[in-house]
């Protein structure tokens, strides 16, 4: 590892002060080339107190502090060589390096990122930056797939066959190369399958029908969808069962994507006489009404969804609803000026 060497900080120092603080910086060096750290560390110390502003000594005491895996301090230092010197790469590194040991990649990919954005490096230093990076992604996958590993061996022992196999099917999507992740669900597959035949034995004929128009749903299969949820909501005979209101949302959703507005409104429109707050109902009324520029009924809707409160609804509904709002907000003062 370089370190660096001498460069007064100002031309205001006395020789004595340059004096000094050289020795200090060379103490430092020594030590750090005999692998004594901590005496390095407090050699450079010692000089960043008779210099604060030189940016070298901050550099060069990172790089002792990550040498003893004191990574929060390396980062400090790499941050403070930054400040002193924005246009010095090696601080980009330091920094990033502790950043990366901290498990902080997005963090150390977003330093290497600002590092790349300098003027003037050499090929050779891009290349380091690029490799970097490469490694803190590559480090960010296995975080992400040692966590889904976990979570579904842990959904496995609760006897969460279902959520075990979709954890592990989520984590294949991301690193498709994990031997481990595939063993998993070699393993949790067959469990499944077998769990899953004996429920749908379980079920009713009325439950068959709605399985069967799930099963088109997913395949886009739209129309096929409509006619087993339609078939299933009169063999049930009634609006306001469970397993109606779940035909009635899955229909709607059939009609939304076919662009049957009109068809999306009467569906959901059954599912909120009987559950007001229903939040998938409201946002997906709320859209066809929109796109069918029913501005103010479509406010109404987004305006009781966004009541219920963000805890209710989800982060991803609410930000969706309060978008809307603004829009539909709008759109009504463009329709209210034009009257």
């Amino acid at each position: 590892m370089r370190l660096a060497t001498c460069t007064p900080a100002a031309a205001c120092f006395t020789l004595t002060h340059l004096s000094t603080f050289s020795a200090h910086l060379s103490e430092g060096n020594d030590h750090f080339r005999a692998k004594r750290f901590p005496e390095a560390i407090a050699a450079y110390s010692e000089a960043i107190n008779l210099s604060p502003d030189d940016h070298t000594f901050y550099s060069n005491r990172s790089a002792a502090y990550a040498a003893i895996g004191e990574w929060e301090n390396a980062a400090a230092d790499g941050q403070n060589c930054i400040t002193k010197n924005r246009e010095w790469i090696k601080g980009y590194f330091r920094l990033a390096t502790a950043q990366q040991n901290m498990g902080q990649y997005q963090d150390a990919i977003d330093t290497l990122t600002r590092g790349k954005a300098l003027a003037d490096l050499p090929k050779q230093t891009r290349d380091e930056l690029a490799t970097k990076v490469a490694e803190c992604r590559a480090a960010m996958v296995r975080d992400r797939t040692a966590a889904c590993i976990e979570s579904a061996n842990k959904l496995l022992a609760n006897d969460d066959i279902k959520g075990a196999l979709q954890m592990a099917e989520a984590g294949l999507r991301q690193d498709p190369e994990s031997a481990e992740l595939k063993s998993l669900k070699a393993r949790v597959e067959p469990m499944f399958q077998r769990q899953e035949k004996q429920r749908v034995a379980g079920l009713s004929r009325t439950e068959l029908l709605k399985e069967e128009g799930d099963k088109l749903f997913k395949a886009a299969q739209f129309e096929n969808a409509i006619e087993k949820y339609s078939k299933c909501l009169d063999a049930e005979g009634s609006m306001t069962t469970p397993l109606a209101v779940k035909c009635l949302l899955n229909r709607s959703a059939c009609y939304k994507q076919l662009s049957n507005f009109s068809g999306v409104i009467d569906d959901t429109s059954y599912v909120l006489e009987e559950h007001p707050e229903n939040v998938k109902a409201l946002i997906r009324r709320a859209q066809a009404f929109e796109a069918c520029e029913r501005y103010r009924l479509a406010l109404q809707d987004v305006r009781t969804a966004i009541g219920l409160g963000i805890s209710v609804i989800g982060n991803a509904n609410f930000t969706l609803c309060t978008s809307m709002q603004g829009r539909l907000d709008r759109a009504i003062r463009i329709d209210r000026a034009q009257s």
